[in-house]
């Protein structure tokens, strides 16, 4: 082994107190006994890594296991608001504000009616109200990690720009745009790889699948793993009828004019919740333009499945207003499309619906944080 792949002394204890953490972070509870049997680490590692985590204030000692014949072990604890973050998703119609801990729990969250304009005046204002919602938050400035801004538009992969924006006609717009009105740092983050990025965040129980986001606008991600593979967004814009309806990419018969909310809006004429409540009271207008939309939305499934054999996730906006019956048409009309029968598609609900851009742009900087324990700040006597 070469000297350059020799870990130092500073970079071994960085990686026992990065590990210890995620083992008390994924634990939630556990004892200092448990953790040196566990990672295989001698009790005075343990207890000088556990007093820097204390010291940087992300854990505590608070309880008491029973007795199994000695001294009681105590119990440690994350301290799940030991650092915050702030998520915003930046619409048309709209911007929402939330703050999060380390387990990702919402501790905050707001909707303002700022409808978006690419204009300094526009920046000032979302400058003013994250401001004033951080100052609302129990907790000192130092504690707050960073502002992730959930955006319509495709985004540059370093977050500093947003490269493609035809929906709110704001392709060029930067990160400084925003950072130039918060006290914090910020990021830009496409919409939809922020909803997935909330929605398959520690989610073991489905790590490979297709997410489709119907928000008002049509999403979608392919994520292997547990990671965002091709985040992007460009589903909604496949041919899903040649010659169709205009989208507002500019081309003709793009799954976004079938398979978004919008499309159905146009469609019926009426707002949402009015059109769900005549669909469940039996209105026969209601019930083909919805059973219209499923069978769309089960093509876009179909084509997509010849490229992709996994599971489906369906989360954002439409979610809410969604039955366990719709599921089952919704697959039934996938399984009329098939040449494949003998692989059965799947459909997985979304956990945040449509809070999940705003969710997983606050989860951007829990997780750079999570992932880069620094004990540098250590306590003077270990």
């Amino acid at each position: 082994m070469g000297n350059s792949e020799v870990l130092t002394t500073a970079e071994i204890r960085k990686l026992n107190c990065e590990k210890i953490f995620a083992y008390i972070y994924q634990s939630r509870r556990t004892s200092k006994q448990t953790i040196a049997q566990v990672m295989g680490l001698s009790m005075p590692t343990v207890t000088q890594n556990l007093k820097v985590l204390e010291h940087l204030g992300l854990i505590e000692r608070n309880g008491f296991y029973e007795s199994t014949g000695g001294r009681k072990a105590q119990m440690i604890h994350c301290i799940q608001d030991a650092r915050i973050a702030i998520g915003a998703a930046v619409l048309q119609e709209g911007l929402s504000l939330c703050a999060v801990g380390l387990c990702a729990q919402i501790i905050k969250e707001e909707q303002h009616p700022l409808p978006f304009q690419n204009t300094d005046r526009y920046y000032r204002e979302v400058g003013r109200l994250v401001t004033a919602f951080a100052g609302g938050l129990p907790y000192p400035s130092d504690r707050i990690l960073g502002i992730g801004i959930a955006i319509q538009g495709l985004v540059s992969p370093d977050g500093e720009q947003v490269i493609y924006g035809s929906i709110l006609q704001n392709t060029g717009t930067t990160r400084q745009s925003f950072q130039a009105h918060l006290p914090f740092p910020c990021r830009l983050l496409h919409d939809t790889d922020a909803a997935a990025a909330a929605e398959f965040w520690h989610n073991e129980e489905l790590r490979d699948a297709v997410y489709l986001v119907l928000n008002r606008n049509l999403g979608g991600a392919l994520v292997i793993g547990g990671e965002i593979r091709c985040g992007w967004g460009i589903i909604e814009h496949m041919t899903l009828v040649p010659g169709g309806k205009p989208c507002y990419c500019g081309r003709l018969g793009c799954a976004e004019a079938y398979c978004s909310a919008n499309s159905l809006r146009q469609a019926s004429g009426l707002p949402f919740e009015l059109f769900f409540q005549q669909l469940r009271a039996g209105n026969a207008k209601c019930a083909a333009l919805w059973e219209d939309y499923l069978r769309s939305l089960a093509q876009a499934v179909d084509n997509i499945r010849m490229l992709v054999n996994c599971p489906f996730m369906i989360g954002g906006f439409l979610q809410q207003f969604m039955t366990e019956e719709d599921f089952r048409l919704l697959t039934r009309f996938v399984e009329e499309l098939t040449s494949f029968p003998e692989f059965p598609v799947s459909f997985v609900q979304g956990r945040h619906g449509c809070r999940a851009s705003m969710l997983g742009a606050a989860i951007c900087y829990v997780d750079a944080f999570l992932k880069n324990i620094d004990p540098v700040q250590e306590p003077e006597r270990l």
